[in-house]
Order: structure tokens, then sequence, then C-alpha cells
């Protein structure tokens, strides 16, 4: 971006140049054609160059004129010497273009200034749009939040654009989303838990309805952010507050932008999207949740199972443990002590296999459960197996396990020599009980 505001500086100053050279040429000619009254014409170029080119064209042209017209009323072109009729005749010439330069600039400028308003209400609104689009996506919605801190941090040429949440019971703020420029490292992982306390001064300027920008982090001395950003190499940053029924829920946030960073017109109308993309984005992991856990005992159910084995269908597994277990005695329980006692069996036995197994446990019937580990030693495997067996047994809780592991193996074939293995455990189980899974007595 500082590349290109000097190519632009860097055309201004030739045009500057330019009209100075110009208007040189114009005196020159009018010297030679000896025009009486030269000051209508510098006083049409002096003005069309204002309009045209600014200030700065401006000034130097209006110099130009008073250097000609010094030159012309003198006496002898002496430049100092004037006669009364041509002293007051400079005098007009220099109100003249005291008041060209005055006038005409102002208009210039107002005109650049309401110029510059429209120019940038258009690129707010443009990006506003392609930001409304984005979230509209028919896309998940991780990415399009992301997409949509690519679009502010283009806008902003910032470092880095990011989203925070609040948690007010652990009194803490969590880095949710980051978009880092090129060449820029990323800073999510160590934002994660970072104390409520250290942003207290931005949180006393969203409370007031107000940004919180940082022209420069020295003004941050003093305060505990300040050794945050120090490290983080931020060196100016621009955040307003995100809120949800008017309470602060979190904010958005670019370090170092470049452009419009005095203006926080474009994250102030994002508020709005970004609350309600946040708010879409926690009811559908909250659908998910209930859709992929069992809501008696917490661990995943059946439908998550499903899609594991569906992603492993058609390529073999390497490194991969799985059990099968079954309760035992489940049937007996429920008969002779109700249906609410085996629903405690069942959970006494589900928080035992989620202490070892809480992302890889998923109960898959009544009294079934499943273990799937991929990427795991043998040794590991059957390290923490055991670890679940002793769990169980601690919480009198009697169950029948059938396990697998292999380097390389179809998912299908393990679970099924796994569950093979369980009903053999089981049998004999019921043998030395001498009943049968139902609880019949045998004969």
């Amino acid at each position: 971006m500082k590349e290109l505001e000097t190519v632009v500086q860097d055309e201004k100053n030739k045009w500057i140049l330019i009209t100075g050279i110009l208007q040189v040429l114009a005196c020159v000619i009018m010297n030679k054609f000896d025009i009486s009254n030269p000051n209508i014409i510098l006083f049409v170029i002096l003005s069309a160059v204002l309009v045209q080119f600014g200030y700065g064209a401006g000034m130097l042209c209006g110099f130009i004129t008073y250097i000609y017209s010094m030159y012309f009323f003198s006496t002898d072109h002496s430049f100092f010497y004037f006669d009364a009729s041509n002293r007051d005749k400079i005098m007009v010439v220099i109100f003249g273009i005291i008041a060209n330069i005055l006038i005409v600039g102002s208009l210039k400028a107002r005109m650049e200034k309401s110029n510059k308003e429209r120019i940038h209400q258009l690129e707010v609104a443009t990006t506003l749009n392609k930001c409304a689009v984005e979230l509209s996506a028919d896309r998940d919605i991780h990415t399009a939040i992301y997409n949509l801190l690519g679009i502010i941090n283009q806008y902003f040429q910032a470092d880095r654009s990011y989203i925070f949440d609040i948690d007010y019971e652990k009194q803490i703020v969590i880095n949710t989303y980051e978009y880092a420029a090129e060449g820029v490292s990323c800073q999510i992982d160590n934002l994660q838990e970072v104390p409520l306390s250290v942003i207290e001064v931005w949180l006393d300027r969203f409370e007031k309805g107000e940004v919180y920008y940082i022209a420069d982090t020295k003004q941050e001395k003093g305060y505990p952010s300040y050794e945050m950003l120090v490290e983080q190499k931020v060196q100016r940053l621009l955040t307003v507050p995100l809120k949800k029924n008017e309470k602060i829920i979190g904010f958005v946030g670019v370090d170092n932008p470049r452009t419009h960073f005095d203006d926080a017109t474009l994250l102030l109308s994002l508020q709005y999207f970004i609350v309600n993309s946040q708010s879409s984005q926690k009811q559908q992991e909250r659908l998910q949740f209930l859709s992929f856990r069992d809501m008696l005992t917490g661990l995943y159910n059946r439908n998550k199972y499903m899609k594991v084995l569906e992603s492993c269908e058609y390529f073999p597994v390497r490194d991969t443990g799985v059990a099968y277990i079954d309760l035992n005695g489940l049937k007996q329980v429920n008969d002779s002590l109700g249906h609410e006692a085996g629903d405690r069996l069942i959970c006494s036995a589900a928080q035992c296999i989620l202490k070892t197994f809480p992302e890889n446990a998923y109960r898959i019937g009544g009294d079934e459960f499943v273990i799937i580990v991929a990427k795991t030693a043998e040794a590991d495997f059957m390290e923490r197996i055991k670890q679940v067996q002793e769990d169980l047994e601690e919480a009198e809780v009697s169950c029948s396990i059938g396990l697998e592991w292999k380097n390389e193996s179809m998912i299908e074939a393990m679970l099924k020599a796994a569950e093979k293995r369980m009903y053999i455990e089981k049998n004999a189980y019921y043998q030395v009980k001498g009943r049968d899974r139902r609880g019949l007595v045998k004969t």
C-alpha cells in the first residue's frame, strides 16, 4: 500500500511540475507577442490549474504569475520600481492571486473531500456486500467467517484480522478466528486463554459504546495489554465490540491497518452479521452435538459410529485398535430392579469408558459399546483398555470385551473379529453363571 501511495504522490508531483512549465511558457509567449494585459490569461490558467490539480499546482502557478507581473509592470522590467499606476496594478494582481488560490482552491478541496467521502462510502458498501454474500453462501460457517476476515484484512491492508469471544465465567478471552496476511505469523494458538483483566481498558470503552483504537502501541504502556501487543509486533490496532442483547460477547479487530485505520465504519456495520453468524454456528454445533451424542451416557451414538465406518469404508486403517464391549447381566437388573437401575448401570459403564476414551467411544446399542482408536501403538492401546477394565471392576460393572489391533486392516473386519471375541467371552461368563444372556437357567 505504501508503494501505491508513493506512486500517486509521484504522479501528483509530476503534474505540478508540468503545470509550472506550461505557466512559464505562457509567460514567455505573452512577453514575445507583447500582450498588453496578461493578467486575464494568467488568472484563467491559474483557476484552471487549481480546479484540476489543487493547491500544490495552484501555488506554483500563482507564484509564477506574481513573478511575471512584477517583471511586466515594473519600470524597465526591473522587478522593483513601479510608477503609481503600475503599483496599483501589481497590488490588484497580488490580491487576485491570493483570492484565486483561497476561493477556487477551497472549492477544489471541498470537491475532493466530497468525492473522497463518496468513494469511501462506495468502498464500504461494496465491501459490506462482499461480506454479506460470503456469510450467506451455502458453505461451512467456519470457512465463511474465515473468508469474511480475509475481506476485512484486505480492506484495511492489515497484518491480521480476528474475532475474540469472551467467557465471563472463566474470566478469559479466546481467539476463535484469525486471518493473517501473507508473510505474517498467526497468533491464534497463543491467544486461547487470555485473562479478561488484560483488556479491561478496552472493555470500559466497549461498555460506553465506543471502539478501541491504538494509534501507537506506546500509548498502552502501563496497561496489561502492552506486553502482549509488543510480543505480537502490533504497532496500530482497531477493535469494535460484538454485542448480543446489549451484552458484550466479544470483539472483532485488525492489527497494523495501513488504510482506513481511523474509520471503524466497516467493522461497526459488520457487528450484526458476525454475531448472527456466530449464533448460527453455535446452533449448528449444538444440533450436531445432539445428533451425534447419546443423551443418556454422553458417549458418541450410533449415528456418529456409522459416520466413522463410512469414512473408512473404502481403504484400510493403519495402527488401529478396536474394542467391542457388552454389559453382562443388564436384563436381570432391568427385570429385578427396574429400568432406572439398568440405566444407572449403563451410565456407570459409560463413565468408565469416557474417562480413558472421551473422543473414541460409541454406544451403538442398549448395552453395547465400541471403542475405535486410530494411529496408536498396540502396547498403548492395550494399556488404556486395561485401565478401562480396572475402572469397570472398581465400579462393580461386569462386561465382556473383545479386542483387535492391526497394523493395517479394513475396519469392518476388525470390528467383526472383536465382536466375535466379545461373544466368546460372554458365553464363557454365562456358562460360569449357569445362565444364558436372557437370565434363564441352563438345563
